[in-house]
Parts: structure tokens; sequence; C-alpha cells
């Protein structure tokens, strides 16, 4: 995680290379950040995805944030990175199953 913090750091760009980032968070302060998570998320991954393909430290800096809180939950669902369109059947029922076994919000991030 800490080599994929750095780059963007050292870069100044998000992931996508396309857009300067704002955000730049020490490796302490994203752990601080995702463990103050007290709901409930869902992350999605394609398997064919830009992380079975980019450096390891993505692949890592990704375990890390799920690892760093259990509130955050991953699924990994057929087909590349915009599985919303790809595999649309697929990813809408891990967000339905995802829903249904979450209880409601009542506020918080």
């Amino acid at each position: 995680c800490k080599e994929a913090v750095v780059s963007t750091q050292s870069t100044g760009y998000s992931g996508n290379m396309r857009y300067k980032s704002l955000l730049y968070l020490s490796r302490e302060q994203y752990l601080s950040l995702i463990r103050s998570l007290s709901r409930p998320h869902l992350y999605i991954e394609g398997r064919e995805g830009c992380l079975s393909f980019l450096p390891s430290a993505v692949r890592e800096a990704c375990d890390f944030v799920v690892a760093a809180n259990p509130l955050i939950r991953r699924e990994v669902v057929p087909g590349p990175h915009h599985v919303h369109i790809t595999s649309a059947a697929e990813t809408a029922a891990v967000i339905e199953q995802f829903l249904t076994e979450t209880p409601p919000s009542t506020g918080g991030a």
C-alpha cells in the first residue's frame, strides 16, 4: 500500500492518470479514515478488471482497505472494470444481496 500511496503523491495524479489528485493522505491518515467508517460499504471488483494487471502495490492497497475495516465487504464478479455495464445482472444481484442483508442506516459515515 505504501508504494501506491507514494506513487500517487509523487505524481499528483489519481490512478487513472487523467485528473490531478487534490487529496494527499499518508498511510496512517488512510487507515484512520477507513477505520472511521461506521456503516457497511460494498466494494465490487471485476475479476478481469484493472486489478488483474496493475502492479502488486495496487492490489495490496485494495487488500489493505478491505482488511482495515470489517464493515467493508468485497465481492468479485465476472468482467472487466465496468462490471455495472458488462456484467449488469451479476453486479445487480450482488448489490441487491448486500442491501437485503445490511440493516438500514440511521446516519453516520
